[in-house]
């Protein structure tokens, strides 16, 4: 007899976006691009799915589609909302949805020193991707899963009156760019976290955040995700051996870059004593080259597509 068991993946697919693809040339590449991803995502046969950098729930529908004539699985998507570059987050699965949600906030929140102290960054923070939030029916219960995808690395410029960007001219200024960088990420996942605080109901809680972090499992942003002892989400990538541990490659020397992770399954202490495997599919990573005005998305991603299996 065969054990319960099921897969949580996560996967950047990378500019999956409708004007990007415009007239018959981009018809073509998005219909290669569709396939491609179709083919990471059937490799991995995940019952429950994360997507990022996703333009919409057409274009979600189009992926599910092409998974399901592989496979033969139905999937249900539940698309979030997309920042000003049009990219979202969306959730695809097989299993039952018993619930959903898109958490969303016009402000991000972020600490103060002290409770008479005036909010910090007013109007600064906005969460520009809707958290994509469903609870699935699993083998071992309800399991509530989040799909996130936080603010890149690169330095956030300091603006002007009217709005524009200050270019960085000095160490100081591109130092700056780099911190407002890392609390803005912090500050996605404070967002979460509360969500997550929310959700541990006790030690049976079936909790699962999915996503593009944007970080390394060291940094601030993904200790503030894993929380404190009493409720808290553990990572996987110990189950993937220690030379297969990147989701993207980097670095400046186009010829030998290296790999680091930054896409991350983090998930509740039970669900994490059930995983058994871990996997990420990185074979045929490789770095980009910086767009070029008019380039059509590339078919493959910059980004490994990451599981595991819970059994």
């Amino acid at each position: 007899m065969t054990s319960p068991a099921f897969t949580l993946s996560t996967f950047n697919v990378k500019d999956l976006i409708d004007p990007l693809f415009v007239g018959a040339a981009g018809d073509t590449a998005r219909r290669a691009k569709i396939a491609t991803i179709a083919g990471e995502i059937a490799r991995a046969n995940p019952d429950v799915l994360g997507l990022q950098e996703i333009g919409s729930a057409e274009l979600v529908e189009q992926i599910a589609e092409a998974v399901t004539a592989r496979t033969g699985s139905v999937y249900t998507v539940v698309m979030g909302t997309v920042d000003s570059r049009g990219i979202g987050c969306a959730l695809v699965t097989r299993l039952p949805v018993l619930r959903q949600h898109v958490h969303q906030t016009e402000e991000l929140p972020f600490p103060t020193f002290h409770p008479s102290d005036p909010p910090s960054f007013r109007g600064r923070l906005p969460l520009r991707r809707g958290v994509v939030h469903a609870l699935v029916e699993s083998p071992f219960g309800a399991v509530d899963v989040l799909v996130a995808h936080f603010k890149s690395r690169r330095g956030v410029p300091a603006r002007a009156a009217d709005g524009s960007e200050l270019y960085a001219t000095t160490g100081v200024e591109h130092g700056e760019g780099l911190i407002r960088g890392l609390i803005w990420r912090s500050s996605e996942a404070l967002f979460v976290r509360s969500i997550v605080d929310g959700l541990f109901t006790g030690p049976e809680a079936l909790i699962a955040v999915l996503g593009d972090l944007n970080d390394d499992v060291r940094s601030v942003p993904l200790m503030i995700l894993r929380g404190r002892r009493e409720a808290p989400l553990l990572g996987v990538e110990s189950l993937v051996p220690k030379e297969r541990r990147f989701t993207i490659l980097h670095g400046a020397d186009r010829e030998t870059p290296t790999g680091e992770q930054i896409d991350h399954i983090l998930l509740s202490p039970e669900l994490r004593r059930r995983a058994v495997a871990a996997e990420m599919q990185n074979e045929a990573l490789r770095r980009h080259p910086f767009p070029q005005d008019g380039d059509l998305p590339s078919a493959d991603s910059d980004h490994a597509l990451y599981s595991v299996r819970i059994g």
